[in-house]
C-alpha cells in the first residue's frame, strides 16, 4: 500500500510541476503587451535618434521592413485560430491563440503604426516632406489600412465590447476590409508576401462558405 500510494504521489507531483512550468493565459497576454510597448518605445526612439542624426536616416528602410514583416506575421496569427476553428482544423492551435487574439491584434497594429513612423513619416519630417505633398500608390494603400483597422484596435477592449454588443462583431469584420487593402500595399510594392496573403484571403473566403453553409443546412 505504501509504495501504491509513493507512486500516486509521484505522479501528482510531476503532474503539478509541468503545470507550474506553463505560462498562464495572463501570463501570455501581459508578455505580449509589454513586449509590443518595448517595440513601439525602441521605434520612436530610433525614429527621434535618425531626426537629429541625419547620416543614420537610411537606417529607417531596414528597421521599419523588419517592423512591416512583424506586424504581417501577427495579423496572420491573428485571424489563423479563427480559420482553424471555421474550417474544424488543428484544435490545439485554435486553443492556443484563440485566448490571445485581441492582445495580438493590438500588437499587430501598434508595431503596424510604429512601421509607418520609421520607414515613412520620420525621412519625410527629415527632408521637410511632410505634410504629404504627394502619396505612391504603396502609401496611400499602407495608409488606409492604417485608418480602416484604427476603430478595431480602439474597440478592442471589454467596454467597447459591452456598450456595442452586436455591433461589436459587426465592426471587426472591417479587418476582411483591410486585408484587401494590406494585399493593395503588398502588389503595389511588388512583395513577395503578397502570395501568402492571397492565399491566406483565399482559406478565409473557403472558411466563411463552410460555416455559412453549415448555419443554412441546421437551420433547415
Amino acid at each position: 500500500m505504501s509504495a501504491k500510494h509513493n507512486i500516486i504521489h509521484l505522479v501528482f507531483s510531476v503532474n503539478s510541476c509541468h503545470n507550474t512550468s506553463m505560462l498562464s493565459l495572463s501570463t501570455k497576454q501581459t508578455l505580449i503587451t509589454l513586449s509590443t510597448i518595448l517595440i513601439l518605445f525602441f521605434a520612436l526612439g530610433f525614429s527621434l535618434y535618425s531626426l537629429t542624426t541625419p547620416d543614420q536616416l537610411f537606417k529607417t528602410q531596414i528597421i521599419g521592413q523588419y517592423l512591416g514583416k512583424l506586424a504581417y506575421l501577427l495579423l496572420f496569427l491573428t485571424l489563423l485560430p479563427g480559420i482553424a476553428k471555421r474550417l474544424s482544423l488543428f484544435p490545439i492551435l485554435v486553443r492556443t491563440l484563440m485566448p490571445l487574439r485581441r492582445q495580438l491584434g493590438n500588437a499587430m497594429y501598434i508595431i503596424g503604426l510604429a512601421h509607418w513612423i520609421v520607414i515613412d513619416l520620420t525621412p519625410r519630417l527629415a527632408t521637410y516632406t511632410f505634410p504629404y505633398r504627394y502619396l505612391t500608390p504603396t502609401q496611400l494603400a499602407g495608409l488606409i489600412l492604417l485608418l480602416t483597422l484604427l476603430p478595431l484596435f480602439l474597440t478592442s477592449n471589454d467596454r467597447s465590447l459591452r456598450l456595442l454588443k452586436k455591433t461589436w462583431s459587426r465592426l471587426h469584420k472591417l479587418v476582411y476590409l483591410g486585408l484587401v487593402f494590406l494585399l493593395l500595399h503588398l502588389i503595389f510594392q511588388a512583395s513577395g508576401w503578397s502570395l501568402p496573403l492571397a492565399a491566406f484571403l483565399f482559406l478565409e473566403i473557403i472558411s466563411y462558405t463552410k460555416s455559412i453553409l453549415a448555419r443554412s443546412s441546421s437551420n433547415q
